[in-house]
C-alpha cells in the first residue's frame, strides 16, 4: 500500500543534492520522482543485494531536474493553477 505514499521529507532530501537510497516499492510514486531527478534508486524492502549494489554505486542527481521540486517552484505551479482556474 506504499506505492502512492510520498513523504514530505523527500523534497528536503532532494534539496540537499546528496544521493538518496529509498527503501520501498520500486514501482511507486517515490521511485518515479527519484528516477526523474536521477537522485537515487528505490530498492524493495527485502532486496538486500539491491541495497548493497545501490550503496556501492552512488548516483549524482541532476540539479535542474531537482529544481522542479523546490518549494518555490511547487508553490509557483500551484498558485498558477489556482489563478488559472479562478479566471476561466
Amino acid at each position: 500500500n506504499a506505492k502512492g505514499i510520498v513523504t514530505g521529507k523527500i523534497f528536503e532530501y532532494l534539496a540537499s543534492g546528496r544521493p538518496i537510497l529509498a527503501i520501498g516499492p520500486p514501482d511507486g510514486d517515490l521511485a518515479a520522482i527519484l528516477s526523474d531527478c536521477g537522485a537515487g534508486p528505490v530498492v524493495d524492502y527485502n532486496d538486500k543485494d539491491g541495497m548493497l549494489k545501490a550503496l556501492e554505486n552512488p548516483v549524482i542527481a541532476d540539479p535542474s531536474a531537482i529544481a522542479q521540486f523546490s518549494r518555490e517552484e511547487l508553490t509557483r505551479k500551484l498558485s498558477s493553477s489556482v489563478f488559472n482556474n479562478l479566471t476561466h
